[in-house]
């Protein structure tokens, strides 16, 4: 998959040749990469390589409700866990558009105009809800009419419902603020998961026996609700361990050290090791009990032996709910992430992938490691960014599904 940040240098990634069917295009924010999103993609690439087309995704960098002036939602997956999730789906191209107040005013029509030009748009993939353009113009009536003015159609391709519910971003967010691991994962198709840098702590847990991983997650990241946890814990280099999570402002030590910030501490079964300053990723698989107050440490550590032994239990016996696939549908089970230093973005973390490169076109890598091989790019491919503008609001499969 090639991951350009405008529409001009995208084209220069398609694999068209003469007398294939262009692009076959959707975009969308993809928050999460869900099923509902999984089911779209996964049948736009299969229609695309049928018809020896390029199966593109757009996306926005940053979330466009930043630059629109509303307050973003808690993101569900940074840039560079959402790029290797869609790399997996197939997809030729990648488009990360900065979303910007000129891209926010640009018409419908202006837009494209963009896609037939660049991407030599053969169909435009999307939900019941699509809509792209300043004021929400380009809805699916609207592009249909200029599909049949310019050369290609516009597939729209119903909602995903599980359970009696749509499939959606919000979705997902909601059970994962109320802890409900079950309904996230079978929305996602996949654990929950939550990355980021050791960082040091008190040493407490040491001292009581039980030494934890102190994780500082990445700014706008979704916390799942506080509350302890049974997780799969993925480390570079030493593989994945069994481990229980605590997210919350441990209430027993409070009233001596006067703590209240949230922290999200892992004990990692089986595994002591210095992680300071590794990255620790934490796949979330049952949620065991509520964070509470107990009256001395010692009851505090004979509960901690309890969850730990729970914890073994599930994920012995039940490594991760694995939830129902339709047919046509995929489920994803990402592995580590690449490790994302202070000062990086949305992809550039990538190893060895910065502005203008392309990401190499690959098979997609196999679950539990996912890794974007990178290439320098061929002498001329690569330009300076052209500012090609894009719809206001992504375009989405449905308001809720952001």
């Amino acid at each position: 998959m090639f991951i350009a940040h405008d529409l001009a240098q995208a084209s220069q990634f398609l694999p068209l040749k003469d007398g294939t069917q262009g692009g076959y295009v959707t975009i969308g924010v993809f928050d999460g990469v869900h099923r509902g999103h999984q089911q779209l993609i996964t049948g736009m690439v299969a229609a695309a390589h049928a018809a020896q087309g390029a199966a593109i995704a757009i996306t926005f960098d940053p979330h466009p409700a930043s630059t629109l002036g509303y307050e973003p939602p808690p993101l569900l997956t940074t840039g560079e866990e959402r790029a290797g999730l869609l790399a997996a789906l197939g997809l030729d191209v990648l488009v990360v558009l900065p979303f910007t107040a000129g891209l926010a005013r640009t018409a419908a029509s202006e837009f494209v105009e963009l896609l037939v030009r660049h991407l030599h748009l053969a169909e435009l993939w999307g939900g019941p809800g699509f809509v792209l353009g300043y004021r929400r113009e380009g809805d699916v009536p609207f592009l249909q009419r200029w599909g049949a003015e310019h050369g290609f159609t516009v597939h729209v391709v119903e909602p995903l419902v599980w359970e009696g519910a749509l499939v959606s971003s919000s979705r997902v967010r909601a059970a994962l603020k109320a802890g409900d691991i079950p309904q996230a994962t079978g929305c996602l198709g996949h654990p929950y998961r939550l990355a980021g840098i050791v960082v040091r702590g008190d040493g407490r847990g040491r001292r009581i026996g039980i030494p934890t991983a102190n994780i500082s997650s990445p700014p706008g990241r979704l916390v799942p609700a506080g509350g302890i946890y049974a997780c799969l814990a993925h480390a570079r280099n030493l593989g994945t361990h069994p481990a229980v999570v605590n997210i919350g402002t441990r209430p027993t030590f409070v009233a001596t050290s006067g703590e209240q910030a949230l922290v999200i501490e892992a004990h990692l079964l089986d595994l002591d090791t210095d992680l300071y300053g590794q990255g620790l990723a934490l796949d979330f698989v049952a949620r065991l009990r509520d964070e509470r107050t107990f009256s001395t440490p010692g009851a505090l550590v004979a509960q901690i032996r309890d969850d730990i032994a729970q914890a073994r239990a599930i994920l012995t016996l039940t490594p991760g709910p694995s939830p129902k696939v339709g047919r046509g549908e995929k489920a994803l089970t990402p592995g580590p992430s690449p490790k994302v230093g202070r000062g990086e973005n949305i992809l550039t973390a990538v190893p060895g992938f910065r502005r203008n490169t392309p990401v190499s076109k690959a098979r997609p890598p196999k679950p539990g490691a996912w890794r974007i091989a990178v290439r320098s790019p061929a002498p001329g491919r690569a330009e300076p960014s052209t500012g090609a503008a894009g719809p206001p609001s992504p375009g989405r499969s449905s308001r809720r599904s952001r």
